[in-house]
């Protein structure tokens, strides 16, 4: 009988320190991303078109938890990015416009994101455990710019630009240099310093600068990082 009830005693504990761990505490982390940049559609009146394809890039920076109450936590961060997106193929008739008349074409990117996140870990073993989170996050452009190399057509000879996308010469529309995202995502903790995790995030304000057009960005990343602690 004794021994049933240490056995339960156990049991108990254990299921108690899944969702209300006594041993958390505050801790610095170091994360690196790799992010898929996933542009809206360009919307300018009633008309709107997707002319850019998904991207690739990669952020890298730091977070610090902090347990508020049994296992939530806020987890504010900091990080540097940079995300390079594609064109689509644009068609007029039979001519396709990028392939005809152009040999490169991308919008490159790098700036600064600091998120905010409020979220639950479940704590399985002392050194794994898997955590929800959601929260905002404020994204500040450091550059952002159209790259444009065209081929040689004809007499007209190959050029090449790269005009900022936040300047008065920005090809197609000016960009807002500030974001705000909603951030949501998984991590897996595990071997007690080790992380892993896979995010999204949606795109709050409107990136494009003009009455008639807007524009937002969204992204999806996969994370890996380690844990002071």
């Amino acid at each position: 009988m004794l021994t049933a009830i240490a056995m339960a005693s156990t049991f108990a504990g254990s299921a108690q320190t899944v969702v209300n761990n006594p041993g958390n505490t505050s801790y610095f982390g170091f994360r690196a991303s790799l992010d898929v940049p996933c542009p809206g559609d360009v919307k300018v009146g009633d008309f709107k078109s997707d002319i850019y394809k998904n991207g690739i890039g990669f952020s890298a920076g730091f977070i610090y938890n902090i347990p508020v109450v049994a296992n939530f936590y806020i987890e504010p961060g900091v990080s540097y990015y940079y995300n390079a997106t594609g064109f689509k193929d644009v068609k007029i008739g039979d001519i396709n416009i990028k392939e005809e008349a152009m040999e490169h074409a991308s919008v490159r990117q790098m700036g600064l994101r600091v998120p905010v996140m409020f979220g639950y870990h479940f704590d399985f073993t002392p050194d794994v455990n898997l955590a929800i989170f959601t929260g905002p996050e404020l994204e500040v452009g450091l550059s952002s710019d159209t790259y444009l190399t065209s081929k040689s057509v004809g007499a007209l000879p190959k050029f090449h630009t790269a005009p900022s996308n936040y300047g008065d010469h920005a090809i197609g529309f000016k960009r807002n240099r500030v974001d705000c995202s909603w951030k949501f995502g998984v991590g897996f903790n595990f071997v007690k310093n080790y992380y892993v995790g896979i995010e999204g995030a949606v795109g709050l304000a409107d990136r494009a600068k003009g009455d008639n057009i807007s524009f937002h960005e969204n992204r999806v990343g996969v994370t890996l990082g380690y844990n002071f602690k």
